[in-house]
């Protein structure tokens, strides 16, 4: 099942919890597009999902004009 990710503000509620090891090992494909991942600017909070993103825990969809 996908779980689609899109306000900020759900990332920063699971950071401030520190559950964010436990939020990506759930049994789902985790999306959210890069305007919400644009929204994480404090450099702790953005590493905290890059370590995700990179080990391909999170699906980011990136839009274009097109």
């Amino acid at each position: 099942m996908k779980l689609i990710i899109t306000d900020t503000n759900i990332f920063f509620d699971i950071i401030s919890i520190e559950a964010l090891p436990e939020f990506f090992s759930l049994d789902f494909e985790i999306c959210t597009t890069e305007f919400v991942i644009k929204e994480i600017i404090q450099s702790d909070q953005n590493e905290a999902i890059n370590v995700f993103i990179r080990a391909k825990k999170i699906n980011v969809i990136d839009f274009t004009a097109e």
